[in-house]
């Protein structure tokens, strides 16, 4: 074997000098040197991920950018970053508490958001925020008439579309930087995997990092912005174990003042640094031989990143203040109801179902591995069904991990260095299989990271041994193997990265690999609604084209909504897919589901304003019954709100439909808590059920004089029913010429309509 000039690290261990052996290399690769391997490994990632730049935003990326208002301030957001939550703006924006159990605390990434959006975009998150809580604030102090919140609303609506057109102008810088960030991310991989790992044999590193380059399923991490902090998780881990392992070593102050500052990064990007405390005790037992008793040296800086760590979850901590036990078993009844299979996939599971499906899991993600086909952004409730004993995947699962747990024992036995690489494996994987920590999710690509890592070393050991069966061919065989595996993943990786580019993209081509996932189908159907969209504008709005992506989505929509019933989403879109094609009492229905399911949402009562628009441009024209029936639609959507309960009741009295109107003044009633507005309903409400009544008995006998006048009596507030209240009172004196009360009235009338043709004079 080729060896290295450089002289191999030495430590005392207890009263032996322990000596790391000296860099080698087989040249399986053709290339020895750490630099020219570095620069391959830079432009393989380089080039597998270079069609991405021009992608746009998909999955998750628009919670944590552009509807993160902390974001969305640059420089001045930074400290709420580091201050609080990842999605805590987004949960803000909704109105709605945390929804992942834990939370999700890891800035690192977003602070280099805030720091993009500074640099290449524009900053409208302050004023965006001032209008939202304004508007946030009116409703919590029960003021929820939509019309007197309409200035804010436009306001926050040119807001929310300056800041989506302004994001989508500075993603081509996002995706650059992904594709810089990953492939620099893997030279420092490289670095660490050849002088701790292999440094035997060099070639190994070399070649389990250009597999984890290649690998298609990292293709969620890179193209996907939002999973950036995958790439600073594993980037800070691997410098994090290089320091420790370089301190164990030298027992240099800098080399533990460095590990203890990347192991703090490591957490700031993901919480998977927990697995560091493992990690670098095991690394340090299998490269350096130390035993357990010889790790006291690592322990201190190990306890104190977990102290520094802690200290910064408590900082960011919101105060919980004291509750009744009432309190908290309401609030535990309403977390229940709330509860969403999407956040919590195995809530209906029954029995042993839940713990099966997990285990069912497991071996899917190694099939992953080993053949990255096909793939698909979500993995969500129902895409794999529950599983019981006799699903023979439970048993095979079962079997494929115990197989591989025996082998890293095994391993650790011999102190092997595919032991670290099976543990770094285990490590991550046991943090993402939902049998420790309920993750909230089935599965996915991202997630299985880190993880990849381990496996990549495992499978280019395994290509190495057995091309060492090739003697002196060993290197033609290496690399042979390498180029045949990859141009196929490099097909798969460019055709996936472009499947990426959006939304729409990305879930009509993957609602075809999970058809299953009312996700996939939920996203798919807003898609195709989006496409439908692009037809409504102005005179030129194509009606034909609108109802014909309107029909397309709304079968993808309703098996949304039929896999979850509770997916408020899916009812969202549902409904706007009826209201494009005009039958509103269909888009209202799917908009009462989502009040029932998340009455607070914002979309929503967006929605309910379009209803209500219709509604007043009717009433505008005294088109009562039109406008009565859309405001119908209107509160039935949006059942919260007063105002738009009194314009129902008004509408619906001027539409003489006394019973709807004495219903919707009532409830009206309910729903305020202005006094004034109060008694302004009663009146409303009573002289509803007078009208009520004595339409009733002019029904009965139309006739009857009598009942003419009283029905005349009841409806002449409104100049609106001056000529039937004319014909009715002329009906009255035919039948009764005597009848003064009938003239009296009459001549009342003739009056007013004379004062209201009357124009004053302008005032100078």
């Amino acid at each position: 074997m080729a060896k290295r000039t450089t002289p191999a690290q030495s430590a005392k261990s207890g009263n032996k000098i322990f000596s790391l052996p000296e860099l080698q290399s087989q040249g399986l690769l053709f290339i020895r040197n750490f630099w020219v391997q570095a620069a391959v490994v830079f432009a393989v990632a380089f080039g597998f991920y270079i069609n991405s730049w021009s992608n746009k935003y998909a999955l998750d990326d628009d919670i944590v950018m552009r509807q993160n208002m902390y974001v969305q301030k640059g420089f001045a957001g930074i400290p709420e970053i580091l201050g609080n939550d990842a999605y805590k703006s987004f949960y803000e924006s909704m109105g709605v508490d945390q929804q992942l159990e834990g939370g999700r605390y890891r800035p690192l990434s977003i602070v280099t958001f805030a720091i993009e959006q500074q640099l290449f975009g524009e900053r409208k998150g302050a004023r965006f925020e001032e209008v939202r809580d304004s508007l946030l604030a009116m409703q919590s102090k029960g003021i929820s008439d939509i019309a007197s919140q309409s200035r804010l609303i436009a306001e926050r609506d040119l807001l929310e579309k300056d800041i989506k057109d302004d994001n989508m102008r500075i993603a081509v810088h996002r995706h650059i930087i992904q594709v810089l960030l990953f492939a620099f991310s893997l030279i420092f991989v490289l670095r660490f995997l050849r002088n701790h790992v292999f440094r035997s044999n060099t070639d190994l590193a070399f070649l389990s990092v250009l597999l984890f380059a290649i690998h298609p399923i990292h293709t969620e991490v890179v193209a996907n912005v939002k999973s950036r902090d995958e790439i600073f998780s594993l980037l800070f881990i691997v410098l994090t174990l290089e320091s420790f392992f370089r301190y164990d070593l030298s027992r240099k102050r800098n080399d533990m003042l460095l590990g203890i500052l990347y192991f703090v990064l490591a957490f700031l990007s993901k919480e998977y640094a927990i697995v560091l405390v493992a990690l670098i005790p095991a690394g340090l037992m299998i490269f350096h031989k130390r035993s357990f008793s010889q790790l006291t040296s690592v322990a201190v800086p190990i306890a104190a990143v977990m102290l520094i760590y802690g200290a910064i979850r408590l900082g960011v901590k919101e105060e919980t203040p004291v509750k009744t036990k009432a309190q908290i078993a309401a609030e535990e009844r309403a977390k229940k109801k709330s509860e969403d299979p999407l956040n919590a996939p195995y809530m209906y599971a029954k029995g042993p179902q839940e713990m099966l499906s997990k285990i069912n899991r497991l071996d899917d993600y190694v099939w992953l591995l080993f053949f990255p086909v096909p793939l698909a952004a979500d993995y969500s409730y129902q895409h794999f069904p529950y599983s019981d004993a006799s699903d023979p995947g439970v048993w095979i699962s079962l079997l494929v991990m115990g197989a591989m747990l025996y082998a890293t024992y095994r391993l650790w036995k011999e102190k092997h260095p595919l032991a670290f690489a099976m543990i770094f494996f285990f490590g991550f994987f046991m943090l993402i299989n939902n049998l420790i920590f309920d993750i909230g999710a089935t599965m996915g690509e991202r997630l299985i990271y880190h993880s990849s890592l381990g496996f990549c070393m495992v499978l280019a050991w395994g290509i190495v041994y057995a091309a060492n069966y090739a003697k002196e061919n060993a290197k033609y065989a290496v690399t042979a193997t390498f180029i045949g595996l990859m141009i196929p993943c490099g097909i798969i990786t460019l055709e996936r990265n472009l499947e990426w580019h959006d939304d729409e993209t990305l879930f009509i081509a993957d609602v075809q690999k999970h058809p299953n996932s009312a996700l996939c189908n939920g996203n798919a159907g807003a898609r195709y609604m989006d496409r439908g969209l692009k037809f409504l504008v102005g005179d030129s709005a194509n009606q034909d084209s609108v109802n014909y992506y309107a029909d397309i989505a709304i079968v993808y929509l309703q098996k949304s909504v039929d896999l979850h019933p509770r997916y408020a989403n899916g009812w969202l879109n549902l409904g706007l897919c009826y209201y494009n094609k005009k039958d509103y009492a269909k888009a209202s229905a799917a908009w009462h589901r989502v009040y029932l399911i998340f009455p607070s949402n914002p979309i929503l009562q967006g929605y309910a304003r379009m209803l209500l628009a219709r509604a007043n441009e009717f009433a505008v024209k005294k088109d009562y019954d039109n406008a009565s029936k859309f405001y119908q639609y209107a509160v039935y959507a949006y059942p919260a709100d007063s105002k738009i309960w009194a314009d129902y009741a008004g509408s619906s009295f001027m539409a003489r439909k006394y019973e709807v109107a004495m219903h919707a003044f009532d409830t009206a009633w309910q729903r305020t808590n202005d006094a004034a507005i109060k008694q302004n309903l009663s009146q409303g409400y009573m002289a509803a059920r007078y009208n009520d009544s004595v339409q009733k008995l002019y029904i009965n006998d139309s006739a009857n004089p009598k009942y003419n006048f009283l029905v005349a009596q009841g409806i002449i507030g409104s100049p609106d029913f001056y000529p039937e209240a004319k014909r009715l009172l002329s009906k009255v004196l035919a039948v009764t010429p005597e009848d003064q009360s009938a003239r009296k009235l009459l001549d009342s009338i003739g009056k007013l309509e004379e004062k209201q043709k009357i124009t004053p004079a302008p005032i100078k």
